[in-house]
């Protein structure tokens, strides 16, 4: 029931999406830091999106086999 129109009509659409404690930068220096975290991350995301999906099912797989490692490592009887 997510409708944009009824969304922008509200008075603070940041609580809405649980954003209660976002604040507006305040002064010059900090909407630079913010524009430029918000660059950084888009770039970032961007280069993580461009590795495609073979990358992260091999690294989905590293992932899992690591956790199935530690679990045995865990167990006192694999270690003996």
């Amino acid at each position: 029931h997510a409708n944009l129109f009824d969304f922008l009509k509200l008075e603070n659409p940041t609580e809405h999406l649980g954003w209660n404690e976002f604040q507006w930068p305040k002064g010059p220096a900090e909407w630079f830091y913010s524009l430029f975290n918000t660059f950084l991350g888009c770039l970032m995301s961007g280069l993580c999106m461009s590795m495609g999906s073979k990358f992260w099912h091999d690294a989905l797989d590293l992932l899992f086999q690591i956790k199935k490692l530690r679990e045995k490592l865990a167990d006192k009887e694999t270690t003996k």
